[in-house]
């Protein structure tokens, strides 16, 4: 039976040498930069919630003897756009330290590291569409990219459809409706809480 992650492990695969070595590029690259994190930072009730939540996950990830290379930075931040809460694990062969290599693999994929034990550790990054999990609290997100509108397009420059549909202004039909409604709220409100004559 097939994963979803397969494709991930048949794409680490791809790298690799005749010789079984991994193929590291020319050598001349400069280190890879930290990528902005989304959410921003997070706090301890959020850590704990993506805690129970990653507590039955398997390792999909493993830093091995080779330690983090670009495949394994490229193949964690494609199931991290998958899954947003991965487990992974450290080798015992891997050259960098087991309380340092998540944190690293952390750095270069824009993820937190919700939990680290033992060889095992949580990383997390949240989508900017559509995010599965729902942290608890204020979540600190990065700011997201305006829409452009094309020049001579019949869109607002608030980047809304105009409309009664609950985008944009509100139209006068709409705020008519929406008074009625609430002043037939308030008295019926009204009426409620008024003491019954006794006869």
């Amino acid at each position: 039976m097939a994963s979803e992650y397969d494709s991930v492990s048949d794409s680490v695969e791809d790298d690799l040498l005749d010789d079984g070595s991994v193929d590291e590029g020319d050598g001349d690259d400069e280190a890879a930069p930290s990528v902005p994190r989304n959410p921003v930072t997070l706090t301890g009730a959020q850590k704990r919630a993506l805690r129970a939540l990653g507590h039955h996950l398997v390792a999909v990830v493993q830093i091995g003897k080779h330690g983090i290379t670009d495949t394994l930075v490229a193949a964690t931040r494609e199931v991290l756009e998958r899954h947003e809460l991965i487990k992974i694990s450290i080798n015992g062969e891997c050259p960098v330290d087991r309380k340092e290599a998540p944190g690293a693999l952390a750095a270069q994929t824009g993820a937190h590291v919700a939990q680290i034990i033992g060889r095992t550790a949580l990383l997390y990054r949240r989508r900017l569409e559509a995010p599965e999990i729902a942290l608890p609290g204020k979540i600190d997100e990065l700011p997201r990219p305006k829409p452009v509108a094309a020049k001579g397009s019949d869109v607002p420059r608030s980047g809304r459809k105009s409309g009664g549909s609950g985008q944009g202004m509100p139209t006068p039909a709409s705020r008519k409706a929406l008074a009625a409604r609430n002043k037939a709220i308030a008295a019926r409100s009204a009426s409620a809480s008024r003491p019954k004559k006794r006869k």
